[in-house]
């Protein structure tokens, strides 16, 4: 079991990226006694509303309660139970991974936090192509966990930043037409901005320079789909001509009609699947 936290008004997750209510009650599927019923019922009478949104989890569950054969797409080892409780002031999402010795995503053995959390972490405020600021954390000061650094340097090593910039020159030098992919993440954003300074740099540079992003219209984040759509508009207003295209799939097509529809398994890094 993993309990992610978030303390304060100012701090609560957007309503919008926890998912919509499966309405199935958690003790359906968690025992009651022991330690999860005890901490469930304490958060109950602390007035937290509690919910377990719709997971591929809980699909697979269902499927087993009714006796019927689980289908393959639901079967995998990253799949976990969700449950949600919300309060005005406090949110705490609780994931269990029940027979797997410890979650995916962290070490197998029990660390313990080597300082407050205040000494740890420090916050920065940084714009993109605008002037709605993004609020990011930092480790305030190096700490070590089993030998490995948990760091962010304050600056990008410069010969890192000139070969950078040296292979996106070849790019622009050795091609017709860039597509830089952009998804909205920090690799795709850096690749991006980076292309967008070589042109308005070199605006003797005839190569085409095309931004291309995807929207599968049904399981990207809401406000993903929103950045997206900003940093297209915020290109638009360039002084230069960089086409942004948003790739959209027909209702026909859409990763939902595939999965839930034609039966497909769902994308994972070994297996993908491609609309002709």
């Amino acid at each position: 079991m993993v309990i992610h936290h978030w303390m304060g008004i100012d701090d609560l997750p957007d309503g919008r990226l926890l998912g919509e209510d499966s309405g199935i009650q958690w003790n359906r599927i968690l025992d009651e006694e022991g330690l999860t019923g005890e901490l469930f019922g304490y958060l109950q009478k602390q007035d937290f509303g509690v919910f377990l949104p719709i997971r591929t989890f809980l699909d697979a569950y269902l499927f087993e309660m009714a006796g019927r054969h689980v289908p393959e797409r639901l079967v995998s080892p990253k799949h976990k139970l969700k449950v949600w409780f919300v309060r005005e002031d406090m949110a705490l999402l609780v994931e269990f991974f029940f027979h797997q010795p410890f979650a995916p995503y962290v070490v197998g053995a029990t660390m313990s936090w080597p300082l407050r959390l205040e000494d740890v972490m420090e916050y920065e405020t940084l714009s993109l192509f605008s002037d709605e600021d993004v609020r990011v954390e930092r480790p305030a000061a190096a700490t070590s966990f089993g030998g490995e650094e948990f760091a962010i340097d304050e600056a990008v090593p410069e010969d890192l930043e000139r070969e950078t910039d040296a292979a996106i020159e070849r790019c622009f030098a050795e091609h017709d037409t860039v597509v830089a992919n952009f998804s909205g993440g920090k690799d795709s954003s850096v690749i991006m901005q980076k292309c967008i300074r070589y042109k308005l740099a070199h605006r003797e540079c005839k190569t085409k320079l095309i931004i291309l992003s995807a929207d599968t219209g049904s399981v990207d984040q809401p406000l993903m789909k929103e950045h997206i759509r900003k940093v297209q508009k915020a290109v638009a207003a360039l002084p230069i001509d960089i086409p942004f295209i948003i790739s959209e799939p027909d209702v026909e097509d859409s990763y939902l009609t595939c999965v839930l529809g034609r039966g497909y398994k769902p994308c994972d890094f070994t297996y993908k699947f491609t609309i002709p």
